[in-house]
């Protein structure tokens, strides 16, 4: 059986930055980037994290259009949502598909 934990990117939903002066970032990429808030500021993180439209991705996510029709799309849930925003850039792409397909080669040789 194959088995994976892998959700792609969580990024502004269940994973965040907090940089030291206590801003929230969505990930670790977004750093010296738009802040969503600050933990000294706000009582509703979640909120604001819901309510942030800076960038698309957490709660904001929707599929890439490059991903529409991707055979792996529902196991990597469209990669790194910052990075690989844009059009020309597979940032975790080719990796992702190299590994899935590796695990299913080995799936079905057993």
């Amino acid at each position: 059986m194959i088995n994976s934990k892998y959700e792609g990117c969580t990024a502004g939903e269940k994973l965040i930055t907090v940089f030291v002066n206590g801003e929230i970032y969505p990930c670790q990429t977004t750093i010296y980037k738009d802040k969503i808030c600050n933990i000294f500021e706000t009582d509703d993180i979640i909120g604001e994290l819901k309510r942030q439209n800076k960038y698309k991705l957490g709660y904001n996510f929707t599929l890439p259009e490059k991903c529409t029709g991707c055979s792996i799309a529902d196991i990597c849930g469209g990669g790194c949502k910052e990075n690989n925003k844009e059009i020309n850039k597979n940032y975790t792409c080719d990796i992702l598909k190299a590994v899935v397909l590796y695990m299913l080669k080995q799936k079905i040789k057993e």
